[in-house]
C-alpha cells in the first residue's frame, strides 16, 4: 500500500468536515501505526457525523483509517 500524504489528508479532511454546519472540527494528529486520526470537535457531534468522516477517509486515503474524537477533561 502506498504511503499516505498526511498534509494532503489533513487539508482534504478539514475541507470535507466544513459541510457539517453546526460542527467545528480541528485536526490534532494522525497516528500512522494505528491508522487513526485524532480530532477535537466543538458543536454538534453524533455517530452519523463520525461515520461520514471515517468513510470519507477510508474512501480517499486508506481502507482501515479510524476517526477518534478527543475529549477535554478538567
Amino acid at each position: 500500500m502506498k504511503k499516505i500524504n498526511t498534509k494532503k489528508m489533513e487539508k482534504d479532511f478539514l475541507l470535507f468536515a466544513e459541510k457539517f454546519e453546526d460542527t467545528i472540527v480541528e485536526w490534532h494528529e494522525y497516528d500512522p501505526a494505528n491508522k487513526q486520526v485524532f480530532i477535537w470537535v466543538e458543536g454538534k457531534w453524533d455517530l452519523n457525523i463520525k461515520y461520514e468522516l471515517k468513510d470519507y477517509l477510508r474512501e480517499n486515503f486508506h481502507n482501515k483509517i479510524l476517526v477518534s474524537r478527543m475529549v477535554y477533561s478538567n
